[in-house]
C-alpha cells in the first residue's frame, strides 16, 4: 500500500504596506490601507489629495521708496494646504511636473 502524502503549497508573500492608516507594517489594500491608492498624498491628514497652487507671500510692499510684489508660490494639498507626498507612507516628497 502507498502512503499519500499531501504536500502543502507554500504561501505566498503578500505585500506589505506601512501608510499612515495604521501605526505598524499591514497588508497591502486591506482595512483603511492608502497603499493601492496613486498619489499625492497630503502631509497633515494622509488622504489622496488633489495637488493646488497657492500663494503665500506677503503680496504688495514698498521699501526705500520701491514697490513690488511678493510671491511665495508652492504647490500644496487642497484639504489642509499641506506638503504634498509621492507614496502612502509620506517618505517620497511629490514634485509637480508643469
Amino acid at each position: 500500500m502507498i502512503a499519500c502524502t499531501a504536500v502543502k503549497p507554500k504561501a505566498k508573500k503578500q505585500p506589505t504596506c506601512d501608510c499612515r492608516a495604521y501605526h505598524f507594517r499591514h497588508r497591502l489594500g486591506g482595512g483603511a490601507c492608502f497603499g493601492k491608492h496613486h498619489g499625492p498624498f497630503c502631509g497633515k491628514c494622509g488622504e489622496p489629495a488633489e495637488p493646488e497652487r497657492a500663494d503665500f507671500g506677503i503680496g504688495h510692499y514698498e521699501a526705500w521708496g520701491r514697490s513690488g510684489i511678493h510671491r511665495d508660490e508652492a504647490i500644496v494639498s487642497r484639504c489642509c494646504e499641506a506638503e504634498l507626498f509621492e507614496d502612502a507612507s509620506l517618505t517620497e516628497p511629490y514634485h509637480h511636473d508643469e
